[in-house]
């Protein structure tokens, strides 16, 4: 039996090494076929993915998300902070976008730890885009035209 001390940082270095092998073919791993895949965000029809690297992922699924818009924001510190109810994922000491869920979202940080975010800041490198296409996918929810479970 290995104790549980060493298994999660040996996860973590797993997942490191699983995300390295993965990065050559654009760590395509949990994206569906219609999703686009960017280095800070994917997004797809069921919802929004936020991922670093190969430290982190979040999923926030359509029907949670309450706004988005962009806000550019100059930060310092570390790249992934969950601070009281506010995540960032932090890209080049910024971030570009803000997600507002409907409620708190569960997240788990690179070492394990979980916390809740009511408020999620991070970096894309085409923010309106971004911005543009969730808004348009959160009016058709709204419409009754797009399902917001996620699988």
């Amino acid at each position: 039996m290995i104790p549980a001390p060493v298994l999660r940082p040996a996860g973590h270095e797993m997942r490191v090494l699983a995300g390295l092998v993965r990065w050559p073919t654009g760590r395509r791993h949990g994206v569906g076929p219609d999703d686009r895949a960017s280095p800070a965000r994917t997004s797809s029809l069921r919802g929004s993915c936020v991922r670093y690297g190969a430290l982190f992922d979040l999923r926030v699924p359509l029907h949670l998300v309450t706004a988005v818009r962009a806000e550019r924001r100059i930060h310092d510190g570390g790249l992934i902070r969950l601070d009281g109810e506010r995540l960032e994922v932090v890209v080049s000491a910024m971030t570009t976008v803000v997600v507002e869920p409907a409620e708190p979202v569960t997240v788990t940080r690179p070492l394990g730890r979980t916390g809740t975010a009511s408020l999620i800041r991070l970096h894309t490198d085409e923010p309106r885009e971004l911005v543009r296409e969730l808004s348009a996918r959160v009016t058709r929810r709204d419409a009754g035209q797009v399902s917001g479970s996620v699988p």
